[in-house]
C-alpha cells in the first residue's frame, strides 16, 4: 500500500517481476590429478512498477550473463591449488521513461585463486585472494529518480583464511574463516550536476554513481551435524565489521548519503547474518531442503524512501532486519534427472534490501537438474 501525495488516500502499488534464466555447467579430468570446470548463467529479468495512480508507470529489462572457469590441481595428495575467472556482463535492455535510447553493456573481470591443504585427515587449512566485481543492480541503473546507466562495477579485493575440522568420524564438522575486503568504485547516491524531471510532480536531484572506496573485516562461523547418510543440518553466522574505515570520496555526497569517513557505518549492508539448514537426501531418489536466513538491521539514506517530503535528505535511518525461509523438494524419476520445485520467501514476508525498495514476494521455480 501507498498514500497519494495529494488526496492522501491508501491505494495498491503495483510490482511485477518476471525472471527466466537458465545455467549450464561442464567438468573434464583431462589428468588424473587435475579438474577443469566451465559454465555460463543467463537471466532475463523484466519490471514493472507504480508507487501509486500519481507517479508515472515504470518498466525495465535488463539481461545478465555470466560465463566461468576453474581449474583444480593436487601438486600433493593433500595440497591442492585453484585458479579461476570470471566473466559478468549486464545489458540493459528496455526503460520506460528517457533512457531508452542509452541500452548498453556493463561488464567485468573477476579472477581468483586459492590453496588448500590438510596437514590432518580431519584437518583442512584454506585460503583465497580474489578480485570480485559486483554489477549494478537494476534499481542502480533504472531506479526511478536515481537510476544512472553510467554507473560502473563496483572492485573489490578479497583475502581469505580459514580451518576446518571434523570430530566423530566426520558426523561434527566446525569451519570458520577470517576475510578482510578492500573495496573501490563502490555504488552510492550523489547529486546530479543538474535535475531532471522523471514525472510532471517530481525532479531527480540525486542519481547512483560510483563513489567511495571502504575496508571491512569479518568473521564466519558454520557447525554441520550430519545426523546419518541422508540427514543434515548447518548453522552458520557471519559477523562483518560494517564501520567504513573510509578513505574519503572525490565528489561531495550533497543530497546523497554523507561522505564516509573512519567513523561512518556502510549503509545497506547488515553487520550480522545467520543462516540455518536443513538437508534430506533419501537413498530412493527423494531429496529437499529448508532453509532460514536472518539479517540484522542497516542504515540507509532516507533520499530513496518514495516520500516526496524525504527526496532532498542526506539523513541516515535504521532499516529493520528480515527473515526469510525457503525450500525445495527434488526427485530422481531418471538416473542423473531430477525435477525440482523452489520456493522463496514461502511466508511471503515484506522486506527491504536498501530503503525504498521492496524485494520480491513469494516467487516459485520449477526446473529439472540434469547429470550426465
Amino acid at each position: 500500500m501507498a498514500t497519494n501525495r495529494f488526496t492522501g488516500a491508501e491505494e495498491v502499488s503495483v510490482f511485477d517481476n518476471f525472471l527466466l534464466g537458465s545455467n549450464l555447467q561442464a567438468t573434464v579430468e583431462p589428468m588424473d590429478d587435475a579438474t577443469v570446470k566451465v559454465g555460463t548463467f543467463v537471466r532475463w529479468d523484466s519490471v514493472k512498477r507504480q508507487r501509486d495512480s500519481l507517479s508515472p508507470q515504470e518498466k525495465y529489462e535488463t539481461l545478465t550473463l555470466d560465463f566461468f572457469t576453474q581449474a583444480d590441481y593436487f601438486l600433493l595428495e593433500n595440497l591442492m591449488i585453484s585458479a579461476g575467472l570470471n566473466w559478468d556482463a549486464l545489458f540493459t535492455l528496455d526503460s520506460y521513461f528517457d533512457r531508452t535510447d542509452k541500452s548498453k553493456m556493463i561488464s567485468a573481470f573477476s579472477p581468483n585463486g586459492s590453496v588448500i591443504y590438510k596437514p590432518w585427515p580431519e584437518t583442512r587449512l584454506h585460503t583465497t585472494i580474489a578480485r570480485r566485481s559486483n554489477l549494478p543492480t537494476m534499481q542502480n541503473v533504472y531506479g526511478f529518480r536515481a537510476g544512472n546507466l553510467d554507473v560502473g562495477p563496483e572492485k573489490i579485493l578479497s583475502l581469505e583464511a580459514g580451518v576446518t575440522q571434523l570430530f566423530w568420524n566426520t558426523r561434527v564438522e566446525v569451519e570458520a574463516t577470517f576475510f578482510y575486503n578492500d573495496a573501490d568504485d563502490i555504488i552510492e547516491l550523489q547529486d546530479r550536476s543538474s535535475p531532471i524531471p522523471v514525472s510532471p510532480f517530481v525532479n531527480s536531484t540525486v542519481e547512483f554513481d560510483n563513489t567511495d572506496s571502504y575496508t571491512t573485516i569479518g568473521t564466519e562461523l558454520l557447525l554441520t551435524l550430519n545426523w546419518n547418510n541422508e540427514f543434515s543440518t548447518r548453522l552458520g553466522y557471519t559477523y562483518v565489521n560494517t564501520d567504513s574505515q573510509g578513505r574519503g570520496r572525490s565528489l561531495d555526497a550533497g543530497r546523497g548519503a554523507p561522505p564516509l569517513d573512519d567513523n561512518s557505518a556502510l549503509l545497506e549492508r547488515p553487520k550480522h547474518q545467520v543462516t540455518m539448514l536443513a538437508n534430506y537426501e533419501s537413498s530412493w531418489g527423494f531429496s529437499g531442503y529448508v532453509q532460514g536466513s536472518y539479517q540484522s538491521e542497516f542504515y540507509d539514506t532516507k533520499a530513496l524512501s518514495g516520500d516526496p517530503n524525504e527526496f532532498d535528505t542526506n539523513e541516515v535511518v535504521k532499516v529493520q532486519g528480515r527473515f526469510l525461509i525457503n525450500g525445495k523438494i527434488a526427485y530422481e524419476v531418471w538416473k542423473g534427472v531430477k525435477p525440482f520445485v523452489m520456493v522463496e520467501n514461502i511466508f511471503d514476508s515484506n522486506y527491504e534490501a536498501m530503503r525504498g525498495f521492496p524485494q520480491p514476494g513469494r516467487r516459485i521455480f520449477f526446473g529439472i537438474n540434469a547429470k550426465m
